[in-house]
Order: C-alpha cells, then structure tokens, then sequence
C-alpha cells in the first residue's frame, strides 16, 4: 500500500512538473525575436541589429560602408523600407544637406541610427515587418555628389533570426 501511495505522488509531481513547464514555453515562446542584418551592393554595405519583445522594439544601424574611392558629396539621404504587398512602407529616413561639399567616407564612418519603440504604437513596426524582417526590409541609400550627379543605391538586408521558440538549444562556444 505504502508503494501505491509513492508511485501516486511521484506521477502527480511530474504532472504538475510538465503542465508548468509547459505553461512557461507556452507563455514565453517567441516572446523575443533578434535579428543581425548585413547587406552589400556594389560598393556600400551595411550592418546592425533588431530587436522585438513584448514591450520594446529596437533597430540599430552601427554601419555603413563606402568600399570606393571617396566622393565629395552636397547631401545624402538614408531611408529603410519595407515592402508590403508590393508597397514600400517606409520605416525611418534621415538626411544630410550642406552648401559646402562633405566627404562621403567621413559622414558614413560616423554614421550610426537607432530606433526605439514602446509596445503599442506600431509607429516603425507593425507584426508583419516584425514576421517577415528577413524578407523584406532594405535600405536606400540616396546620394548627390559635388558636381550634382545623383547616384542611388538599394541594399537587401540579409539577416539571422535568432528566438526562444524552442525546448531545448544546443550548446555553443563562447565567443
């Protein structure tokens, strides 16, 4: 009888074990999605990150390169988008207009741009940018050289998605 009893608490404890394990996957899975995003084309090329949870939305641009001879440029505009049922949606754009001529190379080594979104307000990303990051998202890079001509360039941001949208993982090594 004394056996019967163990056997009974012991398989209740591991019910109870697995319905909250499971209740905590269920509840955190893909609650937070990373993206590390890098493009090239012809001679530009970009890197950053992205980073969605529940309640805050981050992208960064840490750089853009000019793989080139340098250029004396007037203006420079940097615009990312996002194409949604073949509509680009624009997602941020800054912009640099000057009277006097300004390197190309020195403007991009200081270049950086962040984005941060509370939860809600959907103003940069909405769920299906956040879906389809890896398929949509590109940069457009605009610029004027000194002479005014105009050259623009569009860069596909290749990007791995990492995401707590499993049981188990396996171990890497440390960086």
């Amino acid at each position: 009888m004394n056996k019967d009893k163990n056997l009974k608490i012991i398989i209740v404890c591991l019910a109870l074990l697995i319905v909250i394990l499971s209740t905590y996957f269920v509840s955190n899975y893909n609650q937070f999605q990373v993206y590390v995003f890098s493009g090239k084309e012809d001679s530009f090329s970009v890197s950053g990150n992205a980073s969605f949870t529940k309640s805050i939305r981050l992208l960064n641009i840490n750089g853009i390169k000019y793989n080139d001879t340098d250029i004396m440029i007037k203006k420079i505009k940097i615009s990312m988008f996002a194409k949604i049922k073949n509509e680009d949606r624009m997602i941020y754009a800054s912009e640099k207009d000057s009277d006097i001529a300004f390197s190309l190379v020195d403007y991009l080594n200081e270049y950086s741009y962040s984005i941060s979104e509370q939860y809600g307000y959907n103003e940069y990303f909405n769920k299906n940018i956040i879906k389809k990051f890896n398929d949509i998202v590109y940069l457009k890079i605009e610029v004027t050289e000194e002479m005014g001509n105009s050259i623009t360039k569009i860069i596909k941001l290749n990007s791995d998605k990492y995401s707590n949208n499993n049981w188990f993982y396996r171990k890497t090594n440390h960086i």
